[in-house]
């Protein structure tokens, strides 16, 4: 009986350490992407969360901001509109004149 136990304590930690094994395998052979894109209004703002605007404004050669869009959609369900901008500075610009409510960044 005492023999049996052994075997299957043996054969129980065989398996455990197998799982694990592949776990590990798994963990170290995938692809994990991230992104740090910001939404950004004005300090005296009376937009408190995305889900109050309808547009935003973004430099044109950003285009890495379609993440950030996405992710939006998902957790909002709000689709926001982009609208171009030559350059961080014009954006912030526009913002500061009032032309937009918030602007995209990296």
């Amino acid at each position: 009986m005492l023999l049996l136990s052994i075997v299957a304590s043996s054969l129980a930690l065989v398996g455990v350490h197998q799982f694990v094994s592949l776990a590990n395998h798994l963990n170290a052979t995938s692809n994990y992407s991230s992104y740090s894109i910001s939404v950004a209004v004005l300090a005296d703002s009376e937009i408190g969360n995305v889900s109050q605007l309808s547009s935003v404004t973004a430099p044109t050669q950003m285009r890495e901001y379609q993440k950030l869009l996405d992710d939006i959609k998902t957790s909002q369900n709000k689709d926001l509109k982009v609208e171009d901008s030559s350059s961080y500075l014009a954006a912030y610009k526009s913002l500061l004149a009032g032309e937009t409510k918030a602007i995209v960044f990296e």
